[in-house]
């Protein structure tokens, strides 16, 4: 029996407060005047030109330009996460959304997420053990996605840990080859004496 255990630092998103910002006093003024123009209900033509403007101080126009994403709602906190699914709910005149959210994750780099990916396989444990992992379906996605394409046959069971902040940062627990979870106790969470 193989058992590993890898800190993963999520798999395909991760949350911004975990990355070292590296924003001059500059460009965090912008994103607040930004976020202050969005939010503001009645926009002058002055205030469209102004977020013309920070859009290109921004540097909105080097995006990534994505078929469409999903947004998650977990703990209060929407997240995107890029991939083809379809039948998700979305901005309507029903939900009385208007498009405008900030976003609280940033996309980790495909290589980075295949060398994550690689780095498992090469051991190929029968139990692994990953902490930072964002939710169930992203480690779900991960196991039927990036194993196969490394030559490695995915787990038989997944099992998902939510953690105790709001950063994503949950473990996941994988098995195979005949291996399984019985029983789990979180200690997360201790009373009285």
């Amino acid at each position: 029996m193989k058992i590993a255990t890898f800190n993963i630092q999520n798999l395909f998103h991760r949350d911004k407060s975990l990355i070292k910002t590296r924003m001059g006093k500059n460009l965090l003024d912008w994103v607040s005047e930004l976020d202050l123009l969005m939010t503001k209900s009645n926009k002058n033509n002055s205030d469209y030109d102004r977020i013309q403007e920070l859009s290109f101080l921004l540097g909105f126009e080097k995006t990534n330009q994505e078929s469409y994403g999903v947004l998650r709602r977990r703990s209060g906190a929407l997240y995107l996460k890029t991939c083809h699914f379809s039948h998700e709910t979305r901005a309507s005149v029903l939900t009385n959304w208007n498009g405008w959210i900030p976003i609280q994750t940033t996309p980790i780099n495909l290589e980075a997420i295949t060398n994550k990916g690689r780095t498992i396989a090469d051991i190929d444990p029968d139990i692994l053990v990953l902490q930072e992992v964002e939710d169930r379906a992203s480690l779900e996605q991960f196991n039927q996605t990036v194993f196969p394409e490394l030559d490695m046959e995915p787990y038989d069971q997944v099992m998902a840990l939510e953690g105790n902040d709001t950063h994503g940062l949950g473990m996941g627990i994988l098995t195979k080859n005949g291996y399984g979870i019985d029983a789990l106790k979180s200690h997360g969470m201790v009373l009285g004496d």
